[in-house]
């Protein structure tokens, strides 16, 4: 199975499973620009995978969020 997502929730709903299922074996895989076209990253977990942006933003739009002022 190929799972392909941005999703924050998801990502770490399968990082956990993957925790609880070690005998299940799963592959990460990251997309970056490259110098010279797309460079591509595998591992084992999510670590291995390089920096993924979509993680970055969706924490910093939880970070925002729960700091707004309710009270405007």
């Amino acid at each position: 199975m190929f799972i392909s997502t941005h999703d924050l929730f998801l990502l770490r709903e399968l990082e956990l499973r993957r925790r609880d299922y070690k005998n299940v074996s799963v592959r990460f895989i990251g997309l970056h620009e490259g110098d010279v076209g797309v460079k591509l990253e595998q591992g084992d977990s999510i670590d291995d995978v390089g920096e993924v942006v979509s993680l970055e933003e969706n924490a910093d739009q939880s970070n925002r969020y729960l700091s707004m002022d309710w009270q405007e």
